[in-house]
């Protein structure tokens, strides 16, 4: 191969045998090879361009045909070519006698993928859609096209504000129109009232709280009615000291309902996550009216492809390559991979086993429904996988805003906490008649909030029924279509029989936990 290289090079005008010459002197280890700049770039992401480049320069040498485009600029395959020379002289790395230049990247690859594969980033489900698209030309397409849209929706990091500007929007509104509906369900009793219990009265606090009042109000009204035994002048000395020594500034709970408002404004704004990409993704295909490709994925019930996508343009850097040359590589290496060799000799039964463990007890019951012939209905309506498309990706962007909104559920949990914590003081001798009420009205005030957090998802749980319905009627077809994916041509109907047989060959014993 060194050979080949060198007349390759002199093809090229270079002098092959003094690069060969000062690649033999320079004698450095693999693994110091594998955190090389030009396989490594400085946030440890994966330079899959210069994997691919290596792979499509060994083939024009080898007198083949490379499966990408060659890079425009020549001093990109030439640092290849280098390095690929500098790896030949490692024990790990050398060209072998029956050698491929697909089976020696294959090798580089897992190399550098094993930190990401203990790191657990991708789990069984993202190596069975690897598996798959290696071996499906339909699944391999689509997964170009996925990652094609993802790597164009997050290149520049203003676009990506602009993009998610709409989820965060949506977020926003939800939170206000479900504080609005909470806050209609609070208690309308009056301070003093005997009849109301002291959680009534610290529930209609908090309801002047989302009106308006400062919580430190609320607060002082509702234990006003608690401390009601306190009416010598002493006592109120005391508890007005209390209160103007345990005030609640807003750097501890948002102490106004607009100060509220602007912390979950700040808090959904756009975060680096598997979901909120997603979204991002959908919202760029949706401004270039490409949402089509999308949908097909989802029509195919390809739906693992997203999110391994998502994971690989996170995870490798794709530089001078286009998104299909970059999905082609991974393609490649996926299916000789030594990673992905155990799931495959395990066969179906193994692959079964892994997925079922992370499956939900609906899901598992529903695809044992699926085997044994037991869903409602044998034949796929076009109409159903209409609304189930409609659904998922509707709940692209659904699940962006309430993953949003966990974030502000959990900053609010954690104020609350933070302002109970603060009047308590644990450790401190308490005032007992002047501390009386407060966890009542902390209790009130999270299960307030917990209660607006959850009111914002009723969109998502909307199109989380149609896909139960459509789980109920037809089995859970995204997992099965990631265990016995649809070959390109084949008719659905054939391929739920297809399927279903394979399944029933499964013993029943993979199918438990």
């Amino acid at each position: 191969m060194n050979r080949r290289i060198a007349k390759m090079l002199s093809r090229f005008g270079m002098n092959g045998d003094k690069i060969l010459a000062e690649a033999a002197a320079e004698r450095i280890g693999a693994q110091e090879l594998l955190s090389n700049p030009a396989l490594i770039n400085p946030h440890g992401l994966i330079r899959l361009h210069c994997i691919g480049t290596m792979d499509a320069m060994l083939e024009l040498a080898s007198g083949g045909k490379p499966a990408i485009a060659l890079p425009n600029n020549p001093k990109e395959g030439l640092l290849a070519i280098v390095l690929f020379l500098r790896l030949n002289h490692t024990p790990e790395f050398s060209w072998r006698e029956k050698d491929t230049p697909s089976a020696w990247s294959t090798r580089i690859i897992d190399a550098l993928f094993a930190s990401l594969a203990s790191k657990k980033i991708f789990g069984h489900s993202d190596f069975l859609a690897l598996d798959r698209l290696s071996r499906n030309p339909l699944w391999q397409g689509l997964f170009g096209s996925a990652l094609e849209l993802f790597l164009n929706a997050v290149a520049d990091q203003a676009r990506v504000s602009t993009l998610d500007r709409g989820t965060s929007q949506a977020a926003v509104q939800a939170f206000r129109a479900s504080s609005a509906a909470r806050q209609a369900r609070l208690p309308k009793v009056k301070y003093g009232n005997p009849l109301a219990s002291f959680k009534e009265i610290a529930e209609y606090a908090i309801g002047e709280y989302l009106e308006g009042l400062d919580v430190n109000e609320a607060l002082e009204r509702t234990l006003v009615q608690a401390q009601l035994g306190l009416s010598d002048e002493s006592g109120k000395q005391r508890f007005e000291a209390f209160l103007r020594d345990n005030r609640i500034q807003p750097d501890t709970f948002p102490t106004t309902v607009s100060i509220l408002y602007d912390r979950v404004q700040s808090e959904v704004r756009f975060q680096e996550s598997e979901g909120e990409v997603a979204a991002v993704c959908y919202a760029y295909a949706s401004e270039m009216k490409q949402t089509l490709r999308v949908e097909k994925l989802f029509s195919n019930f390809a739906d693992a492809i997203f999110p391994v996508a998502a994971k690989c343009r996170r995870h490798f850097v794709f530089g001078g390559i286009s998104p299909r040359d970059g999905a082609t590589v991974i393609a490649r290496w996926a299916g000789h991979s030594r990673l992905l060799a155990d799931l495959r000799k395990g066969g179906l039964s193994k692959q079964v086993s892994g997925l079922v463990s992370q499956l939900g007890g609906e899901e598992r019951r529903a695809l044992l429904a699926f085997r044994d012939g037991r869903t409602e209905a044998k034949t796929l309506n076009p109409g159903d996988v209409e609304r189930y498309v409609r659904a998922r990706c509707k709940m692209l962007t659904l699940s962006a805003q309430q993953a949003k909104i966990t974030r502000v559920e959990q900053l609010l949990h954690e104020q609350i906490n933070g302002a109970e914590q603060f009047i308590l003081r644990p450790g401190q001798p308490a005032l007992q008649d002047m501390t009386y009420g407060v966890d009542v009205f902390f209790r009130a005030l999270r299960t307030v909030m917990e209660d607006i957090c959850t009111g914002t998802g009723a969109l998502l749980r909307e199109q989380m029924k149609v896909l139960h319905e459509f789980q109920r009627r037809y089995g859970p077809l995204a997992t099965i279509a990631l265990l016995c994916p649809m070959p390109v041509g084949m008719r659905p109907e054939k391929w739920l029989q297809s399927a279903r047989s394979a399944l029933r060959q499964v013993d029943n014993d993979f199918f438990d936990l």
